[in-house]
């Protein structure tokens, strides 16, 4: 009497599909994340940051701006919308507006380039801009008076911003009743490059 035939166990193929399940939904929980994430931010948020939508406030933007004292200024502007450490897009509790962050850099007669950090919101309509340029400019400014407190809107070819000024001496910022420091000025950006800042920075 014969033995019956021994069957061979497919070993691979079970696996295979079995542990191929649980990737193929971690990678579409996260695609689902990030959905969820950019979907959000650009419809409740930030729609400026988004191409989609029509032009957008983050960028490079280039202007020049003349103070109350008369001194002309070239200032260079580059605007992010900011996330944490994990990626995840920043939001104010408080208010539901978007931060932003970036840098500015500014330049006059006389007054070499420098550049310092900033941190800053926007509302969702970007019609209310605000941040103060950061206290920590690199290179160290010479003294005279740098911009500071920055408010305004985005109009989509530009940004507006009313502009006060701080003075700075002696390594560090003082406070006064300098024209100014407590009247703003009007300061118009466009979106141009670093080598629109610079071109203006040699024209001062």
């Amino acid at each position: 009497m014969m033995a019956p035939p021994v069957r061979q166990r497919r070993l691979g193929r079970g696996c295979f599909s079995g542990c191929l399940r649980p990737l193929v939904l971690l990678v579409l929980l996260g695609a689902a994340a990030l959905v969820v994430d950019y979907g959000g931010d650009a419809l409740l948020f930030a729609p400026w940051a988004y191409s989609l939508f029509g032009p957008t406030l983050t960028g490079d933007w280039t202007g020049t701006v003349r103070s109350h004292s008369g001194r002309e200024y070239a200032i260079y502007l580059t605007i992010n919308r900011s996330r944490t450490s994990t990626g995840l897009f920043e939001n104010s509790h408080l208010t539901g507006n978007a931060y932003i962050d970036g840098h500015v850099s500014w330049c006059a007669h006389g007054m070499p380039s420098t550049t310092a950090t900033y941190s800053g919101t926007a509302n969702r309509s970007a019609s209310d801009v605000r941040f103060d340029v950061g206290l920590n400019p690199q290179p160290p400014p010479r003294p005279g008076f740098q911009p500071y407190e920055l408010r305004g809107a985005f109009h989509g070819s530009t940004v507006v911003f009313h502009l006060n000024f701080r003075l700075y001496g002696n390594g560090a910022y003082t406070y006064g009743s300098f024209p100014d420091e407590v009247h703003a000025v009007r300061l118009t950006l466009r979106k141009r490059g670093f080598d629109t800042y610079q071109a203006a920075c040699a024209r001062l």
